[in-house]
């Protein structure tokens, strides 16, 4: 397939932009630093990212203007995280040992951007160069089967012209809601295929048995609408970007760069209707001027739900932390409360991982590629990592240990300021992060521990080492 370079969102609404993110080496000693005080996240004085004139020039903000109040507590109606848990496998801790590889399918691309056990199977959402190149693909490992790796969606549309991208641009996110899969498509070919609206997304959904409905001929069309029975596609109209879906207080949403008033871009969440379409139930921020705002990737925490933000060509806050006052009402623009670190905001989400009473984050600033850990939502302290463990990745809970994948190490946290190594990855590291938008995941299938490639959408696995301790282990 050749490559397609697609002309970004902000191209087509007339503002260049560009976004820069370092992935220096996190500090070097296993154990956790407050992030500043609120009251010192008001001081320009901590705006690390602004240049000298900037700080003595802007003004503190006041907590009226950078944060809302909040909206009375409430009793979740769902668990803290992002749809079904993973089995966890046996209650045992985990020795020291190493990665092998499991192997790939034909349809795999360069990237595995999550994995979602579902059924007997363990589903891989794949990706090229996310909302880059075209290349969108699903496959199924299923080690019981006569043949182990199968292609469960096919979104790379051969032989469609390019110009204008012809195939979907990556699957970032996989979801397991109600017993289906839920796979939003990042860049939809041609800004949408005009199925309803013109502009507009994708969300492909399985039936229960996680079997999808594959595209439609002539022209490779996505599927017929899906039903409460039939797998099929949920349309997403004005949607450029599709980055997540989740439920919360009961209704699917789905994140996204969207279509607004005028030429204008801001970031929304789109709820799902009765008949598995989506329809706008917020705009972000509702006034986005010039610049390209985009919601990424979601999490369920304490009643609420968080979405990381994205802004080419401006500067948003760190995420925006959503709560309705009742699970009545579907989530409006009034429901949300930014959400700033510092005055000046800007960090990108990787990941989330909810665990226990603990929220942890992997986010990408000006200091680099860092985990931070919560047990509020509001506020944070940095996960200090090994020197030589690279950036964070993703977390798990496999066994009775709470698991890192980063980019060199696998490590075990006992507490976020306890980190023991169990696997050490030489370079090149098949789990590299090259690209922000696609972080190698971790998934626990089958009582075993998994891991998603990052050059050749290869599958790993974890394996223990049965006799003698590894380095770091206690």
């Amino acid at each position: 397939m050749r490559p397609f370079v697609r002309l970004s969102t902000v191209v087509r609404l007339g503002t260049l932009a560009a976004v820069s993110m370092s992935c220096q080496q996190p500090p070097t000693t296993a154990a956790t630093s407050p992030i500043p005080a609120a009251a010192e996240l008001l001081s320009p004085a901590h705006d690390a990212s602004r240049g000298d004139a900037a700080k003595a020039s802007a003004p503190p903000l006041e907590p009226s203007e950078g944060v809302r109040p909040p909206v009375a507590a409430q009793e979740p109606t769902e668990p803290d995280g992002d749809g079904a848990r993973d089995d966890p496998g046996p209650r045992v801790a985990p020795s020291f040992g190493h990665f092998e590889r499991v192997g790939r399918h034909w349809g795999s691309l360069t990237r595995i951007c999550d994995l979602q056990p579902h059924g007997a199977g363990l589903y891989a959402a794949h990706a090229t160069k996310p909302l880059g190149w075209d290349g969108a693909s699903i496959t199924r490992y299923a080690p019981d089967d006569k043949v182990a790796f199968s292609l469960a969606f096919d979104w790379n549309r051969p032989g469609e012209p390019s110009k204008g991208g012809g195939a979907g641009q990556g699957f970032l996110r996989l979801r397991s809601l109600h017993d289906r899969l839920f796979a939003p498509d990042a860049d939809p070919p041609y800004l949408g295929l005009g199925v309803r609206s013109g502009i507009e997304g994708y969300v492909f959904v399985s039936d229960q048995s996680g079997r999808f409905a594959q595209s439609r001929r002539p022209g490779h069309r996505p599927p017929r609408a899906a039903t409460a029975d039939r797998a099929g596609v949920a349309l997403v109209p004005d949607a450029y970007h599709l980055f997540d879906v989740i439920e919360y207080q009961g209704r699917v949403y789905a994140s996204t760069g969207a279509r607004g008033p005028g030429d204008s871009a801001p970031g929304a969440l789109m709820v799902s209707t009765d008949d598995l379409a989506f329809e706008v139930a917020a705009r972000y921020p509702e006034a986005p001027g010039a610049a390209a705002w985009r919601l990424t990737y979601m999490v369920r925490f304490q009643g609420a739900l968080l979405t990381g933000v994205e802004v080419l060509g401006g500067r948003g806050p760190d995420y925006v932390r959503w709560e309705a006052p009742t699970t009545d009402v579907a989530l409006m623009a009034d429901h949300a409360t930014p959400m700033y670190l510092t005055p000046s905001g800007g960090r990108a989400t990787l990941r989330w991982y909810a665990h226990g009473r603990r929220l942890y984050w992997i986010m990408a600033g000006a200091l680099g590629v860092q985990l931070g850990v919560s047990d509020d939502g509001r506020g944070w302290s940095l996960v200090s990592l090994p020197e030589g463990a690279g950036a964070p990745l993703d977390l798990a809970q496999f066994g009775n240990t709470l698991v890192l994948l980063t980019e060199y190490r696998l490590l075990a946290l006992r507490d976020p300021g306890h980190l023991i190594e169990l696997a050490r990855l030489e370079a090149p590291s098949p789990f590299a992060l090259s690209d922000h938008y696609c972080a190698a995941p971790l998934a626990v299938f089958q009582g075993q521990l998994y891991a998603g490639g990052q050059r050749k959408g290869e599958l790993y696995r974890f394996v223990p080492e049965v006799s003698g301790r590894g380095p770091g282990e206690p």
